[in-house]
């Protein structure tokens, strides 16, 4: 059975391809393409707020983002959420400032990684008093069509997704559509701005 060079190289190429997407598909956020300091600003629709995310860089061996409340003429001087990525750019840690909560996730936040399926332990710690809960949650399934993420919380993966995410070819959101009760809020990334 003789191939041609075309055919070959078509083959070749098919599979580069497939090998570049479950790549894609099984990371996180690729910090290393973002400079420390780059500012990413949403703007939010139907109730969901604007908000700007700041990569401020590794911090203890892990990606650290801070997140603020956008105003008319740039954003809050505290952040009202600070999340935390490993080395694969997958969130593990989320800081809710305005709440006063610690959220761990184990072995990392399914909703922000890009894999086909996945579960996690969520341990959420009252800063102020120390009290612990823990949730082990189970069954995410992730819906990949090119750019578009479909997150489907539970057993369905019919109707609307519980969660679209748009990403770029780093994994950073340009859109986020999200479904509570019939409502749907969206959020699109507006500008970014690199220092």
């Amino acid at each position: 059975m003789a191939f041609s060079t075309r055919a070959i190289i078509k083959r070749l190429a098919a599979l580069a391809l497939s090998l570049t997407t479950s790549v894609a598909m099984a990371d996180g956020i690729r910090f290393e393409q973002i400079p420390e300091g780059t500012q990413f600003h949403y703007r939010g629709k139907n109730g969901m707020p604007s908000s700007v995310r700041v990569y401020t860089g590794l911090q203890n061996g892990r990606h650290e983002m801070r997140h603020y409340f956008r105003k008319a003429s740039g954003y809050d001087a505290k952040p009202y959420r600070i999340t935390f990525y490993d080395a694969q750019g997958r969130m593990v840690e989320m800081h809710k400032t305005g709440f006063g909560t610690r959220v761990v996730f184990a072995p990392f936040n399914c909703e922000y990684a890009v894999t086909k399926t996945c579960s996690h332990d969520r341990r959420v710690t009252e800063l102020k008093t120390g009290k612990t809960r823990t949730a082990q949650i189970r069954n995410f399934t992730l819906k990949r069509r090119g750019r578009k993420l479909s997150i489907y919380r539970g057993d369905s993966t019919s109707g609307n997704p519980n969660v679209r995410r748009t990403l770029d070819t780093r994994n950073i959101e340009t859109q986020r559509d999200e479904w509570v009760l019939s409502d749907k809020l969206t959020a699109n990334l507006t500008q970014e701005t690199s220092p």
